[in-house]
């Protein structure tokens, strides 16, 4: 059976397979990223493949531009269950024109004592940024048991509408029952106008 020769989009129907797949490898070259020297790639899945909605995010200034990235290898803790900066994990980036700010968070976390939740949040100049989940006001992880080997965890926050200028970008954390939690190596890349 061979395949059909398609000169333009608009000559197959929407629900082709080949079509899928043709748009599927063009997206996945649009979203290849270059940044500090790492190539970056979204995986387009073929036909037939699970999907689920997401929300769109944005407004009509779009993220375009590499900000910052803050990177932390020191170990850090804490016993607080008030929120506190993350050490290495604050900055002032500037806005060339306004638009939206997107802000994600990796890195190792572990506790030493089973059953902690780790409480995480993002601020844009002192305002909670969009993306928490509990209440609106952070995200959380239950860490269920004590290990040296810990969680890889990463969490992405962004805000709209934001003016040309400098900000201030906090990422903060808390231990919910007091117990400690420890941070090993972390990155935040941010991403803006």
């Amino acid at each position: 059976m061979s395949r059909p020769t398609v000169s333009r989009a608009e000559s197959l129907p929407r629900s082709h397979p080949h079509l899928k797949i043709a748009l599927a490898m063009k997206i996945a070259k649009l979203v290849t990223v270059r940044a500090l020297g790492l190539i970056l790639v979204a995986v387009a899945l073929g036909p037939g493949a699970p999907t689920a909605s997401a929300q769109t995010v944005g407004g009509p200034a779009p993220i375009k531009k590499f900000l910052m990235l803050l990177a932390g290898g020191d170990v850090a803790s804490t016993t607080s269950t008030s929120f506190g900066d993350i050490p290495g994990m604050t900055a002032t980036v500037t806005m060339g024109r306004s638009g939206c700010v997107a802000v994600t968070l990796s890195g190792g976390f572990r506790v030493p004592v089973a059953d902690e939740t780790l409480a995480l949040r993002a601020l844009l100049d002192g305002t909670l940024m969009e993306g928490h989940r509990i209440a609106g006001s952070e995200v959380s992880q239950l860490i269920t048991t004590a290990s040296d080997n810990g969680y890889l965890l990463s969490y992405t926050f962004w805000k709209c509408g934001v003016a040309a200028g400098a900000h201030a970008v906090q990422l903060q954390w808390r231990a919910m029952s007091g117990n400690v939690v420890i941070v090993n190596s972390r990155t935040a890349m941010i991403l803006g106008r």
